[in-house]
């Protein structure tokens, strides 16, 4: 397995964060309220991806620290 510099890893997931939060926040009420299909989750609107998109990091936080022994 390759190891990425943590350096690396910490600063793409900074970038990728606030490049979400700034499309997230650019969102009209209007664009909110699209509704799309979602696999598993079924028909959802765009508020509740930009949940998920908030939520989802979190679900990797277990396997990252027992990955690294925290």
């Amino acid at each position: 397995m390759l190891a990425r510099p943590r350096a690396d890893t910490v600063n793409d997931l900074k970038e990728g964060t606030a490049e979400m939060s700034r499309f997230l926040r650019g969102l009209t009420d209007d664009q909110l309220k699209l509704v799309n299909e979602f696999g598993w989750a079924g028909r959802q609107n765009a508020e509740w991806l930009a949940g998920a998109a908030v939520r989802h990091p979190r679900n990797h936080l277990k396997s990252i620290r027992d990955a690294l022994g925290r």
